[in-house]
């Protein structure tokens, strides 16, 4: 052996005898304790095996049982070392060419379905073309159809007025001059500074007196009407008039009772007298029949109080000409269009889409509308369709079921059914 620190070639011995350095640590029989040097499988002295006793190889004892002699070449037979632990090559094929197949069929089905989703995904698309189109040959075909000539002038025995007016149509009527009233069956009309009276089916009229521009109310045996600056009421029985209170804009609000502005501040006529509400002078006010509060723009605000004056609320939104309350809900209309607020829960829904909106009256069908084009529509809430009325409009009321407006001269008036007949019947 050579040693590791000189180089010294020498016979089996742990310590090198040129320069004594030694190779292992020493090991000593377990039996006589006899000095085992490098190498030596069994002691000098008693023969028992040391550490360095090469152990027979077990795995080539059994190996015969379950492995080929034959190692000149690698086999199926041969690549065998345990017998319950062989390998199977055929199964093993089958078993891959299977896991291939159901590998080749899951990329097929991808394939598949991917194709099936591109086509659906062009049907998809196709589809919303054509839905698009639609939609735009639809929209072109109203707007071409939105005519004047396409409404059918006709008779005005063809038109008869059903229904009656709720409390939010009669605030909304006189929010645009209040220029008729109807009170079961008689229909009251303002026009051409007349107080005329006819009946729902429009056949005769009836001149109650003269000087009257509109806000007309009646109640009882008593017809509310305004004439210039003056509010006045008229006495059917007796036939007899006198005016009430200087008006700028007037609102009725039953028994008797008025709210109006003239100039100075919001007012409450009642009882034959006056009591001011608010010393701010507006022009948007009305009135929530149910609650009995008065509602008005201050500063930007809506403002809430009760028929004593005092305060309630103030809310937050923006309002522009029109303004509706009932039971708790305010109907106005800003740059998107009319929207109802709630008070109970601030809520805000739009109600009608349309930014070019210029004064509307809310009815219990939906919402009759003027733009700034001066177009009258009729937006129906059961199944949110607009019909156009007419143009040039003027001023325009609603009673029952039916719209009455007047062109911008003021001198021709029309009743519409809402939809497509138009009848004038004063002119």
């Amino acid at each position: 052996m050579k040693c590791d620190n000189c180089g010294n070639v020498y016979k089996n011995n742990l310590k090198c005898p040129l320069c004594g350095h030694h190779q292992a640590k020493i090991y000593h029989c377990s039996v006589c304790d006899t000095v085992i040097h490098f190498g030596q499988s069994h002691c000098p002295k008693c023969g028992s095996p040391t550490r360095y006793n090469k152990q027979e190889d077990i795995s080539k004892k059994y190996s015969s049982k379950f492995i080929s002699t034959d190692y000149s070449k690698h086999s199926r037979s041969t690549h065998v070392y345990k017998q319950q632990e062989m390998y199977d090559y055929k199964s093993s094929d089958n078993e891959i060419k299977q896991r291939l197949e159901e590998a080749r069929k899951k990329i097929l089905n991808y394939r598949a379905k991917s194709v099936k989703s591109k086509v659906r995904l062009e049907k998809r698309n196709l589809l919303k073309l054509v839905i698009g189109g639609f939609v735009i040959l639809s929209a072109a075909f109203s707007f071409f159809t939105t005519e004047r000539l396409d409404i059918e002038m006709v008779e005005l025995d063809r038109i008869e007025v059903n229904g009656n007016n709720n409390d939010l149509m009669m605030a909304g009527n006189f929010q645009h001059g209040g220029l008729v009233y109807q009170n079961n069956d008689d229909i009251y009309l303002g026009v051409n500074y007349q107080l005329n009276k006819t009946d729902s089916s429009f056949s005769d009229f009836y001149n109650m007196t003269s000087g009257s521009d509109g806000n007309i109310y009646v109640e009882g045996n008593y017809i509310y009407y305004s004439s210039f600056e003056s509010y006045r009421r008229y006495d059917i029985n007796a036939e007899e008039e006198i005016g009430l209170f200087n008006v700028e804009k007037v609102l009725p609000i039953k028994n008797h009772r008025f709210l109006y502005t003239d100039g100075t501040g919001l007012y409450l006529y009642e009882n034959e007298e006056s009591k001011q509400l608010a010393d701010y002078n507006t022009s948007v006010f009305t009135f929530d029949f149910k609650n009995e509060l008065v509602y008005f723009e201050k500063d930007g605000v809506i403002r809430s109080v009760d028929l004593r004056g005092m305060f309630i609320n103030d809310y937050n939104i923006c309002v522009f000409n029109n303004l509706y309350v009932d039971d708790g809900v305010i109907y106005y209309y800003d740059f998107d269009g009319v929207k109802s607020y709630a008070t109970d829960t601030n809520n805000i829904w739009l109600y009608v889409e349309d930014d070019d909106i210029y004064n509307f009256i809310v009815t219990d069908q939906g919402v009759v509308y003027t733009n700034t084009d001066n177009e009258l529509y009729y937006y129906y809430n059961d199944g949110g369709e607009v019909y156009f009325i007419g143009d040039d409009v003027l001023n325009f009321n609603v009673i029952g079921d039916k719209v009455i407006y007047c062109d911008n001269e003021g001198y021709s008036w029309f009743i519409s059914d809402g939809y497509e007949l138009v009848s004038e019947f004063l002119e």
